[in-house]
């Protein structure tokens, strides 16, 4: 009993290091961001297009998230793609720049996304769930930080009770600190 005890610490314990060698969050109570390519772990470079996954975790035990909304700041807004996301109603807030493209179309930007949950894909409830959600877009030209708001709506406890917003919008040390990424010379 005690050689299994060992493995599973010794698998967990390089599973951790594992982690925290690429960067990417072991247990979080705040939204977060991941680079998910080219490499995970490696630095976003500036100019360069990456793929990012948005974590949110539940924090409530008695409450499930049910919309989640991703306030995009303006570096990002003309080059942000997002991937559909099975079980959530995806919206995109745009905002006409009054340019045309080549084909004397509006060029719009995205300034928003709302992922609002289908009946039964709600974040559970409980500290054991969290949602992801999959966007891209292109780094800006100039190294530093890019932070992105987020809200996270749950849900009443009772019916008619009135809906909790946390604003993951503060800065880092915060109790709701927004999920930022630091863009490096390429």
């Amino acid at each position: 009993m005690l050689r299994k005890s060992r493995v599973r610490l010794l698998v967990f314990g390089a599973a951790a290091v594992a982690a925290l060698a690429v960067g990417i969050p072991l247990a979080s109570g705040h939204a977060t961001l991941t680079l998910l390519f080219p490499v995970p772990g490696t630095q976003p470079l500036t100019a360069a297009t990456d793929t990012w996954l948005l974590r949110v975790p539940n924090e409530r035990y008695h409450r499930s998230t049910w919309k989640v909304v991703l306030h995009i700041p303006a570096v990002a807004q003309s080059s942000f793609t997002l991937r559909q996301h099975p079980g959530w109603k995806t919206t995109l807030t745009t905002q006409d720049t009054g340019a045309k493209d080549g084909n004397g179309d509006p060029v719009s930007v995205v300034t928003d996304v709302t992922w609002q949950a289908l009946p039964g894909n709600n974040i559970g409830p409980g500290t054991a769930w969290y949602g992801e959600f999959q966007f891209r877009f292109k780094n800006p030209a100039t190294p530093g930080p890019v932070c992105f708001h987020v809200d996270q709506y749950y849900n009443g406890q009772t019916k008619g009770a009135p809906v909790e917003v946390v604003s993951w919008a503060d800065g880092a040390g915060t109790a709701h600190p927004a999920p930022c990424v630091n863009v490096v010379s390429s």
